[in-house]
């Protein structure tokens, strides 16, 4: 069954979750402003519509005024859109119940984190889906290889392996 899964998410164009990261020349503006209150997210999470949108309406960026400066905001707009999902990895991110996309709707995101039961996201250590960094050691540093996750509980995550 697991097998077939894999098969039909490739055949939709979903990627294995330690394909996706932060790519190299992400500008320092980016990492700076948008990894400054939640984790700077990999622009393949979503497609080029979905982040200009978010972009455009940073008056109201989920719940938060997170207003930035033209020349900042554009030069990371440029990113994003450039950097973005060509493969459908992004598709649901758009829901009725929010003109924002959610990363956590995303035919992708569902795939990769599939085994996380609601009690993990909802835990003291995790609280929310959207808080990669309880999960994914490196996701300060865009990476989320499948080797550097480390479940909160996992006695590897307080050794630091």
């Amino acid at each position: 069954m697991q097998r077939l899964l894999l098969i039909l998410f490739a055949a939709c164009g979903v990627a294995r979750a330690d394909t996706i990261a932060v790519p190299a020349d992400a500008p320092p503006v980016y990492m700076k402003e948008c990894g400054e209150c939640h984790v700077a997210y990999p622009p393949q999470l979503l497609d080029a519509g979905d982040w200009k949108n978010v972009m455009d309406n940073l008056h109201a960026h989920y719940g938060d005024n997170a207003v930035i400066g033209e020349q900042a905001r554009q030069e990371i707009t440029d990113f994003l859109t450039r950097n973005a999902d060509s493969n459908g990895y992004s598709a649901g991110a758009n829901s009725m119940r929010s003109p924002l996309p959610k990363l956590t709707r995303t035919g992708w995101f569902r795939h990769a984190h599939i085994k996380i039961t609601n009690t993990l996201w909802t835990g003291n250590q995790v609280r929310s889906r959207s808080n990669c960094g309880a999960c994914h050691m490196r996701a300060e540093q865009g990476s989320f290889q499948e080797n550097e996750i480390r479940m909160p509980g996992d006695p590897r995550r307080e050794r630091g392996e």
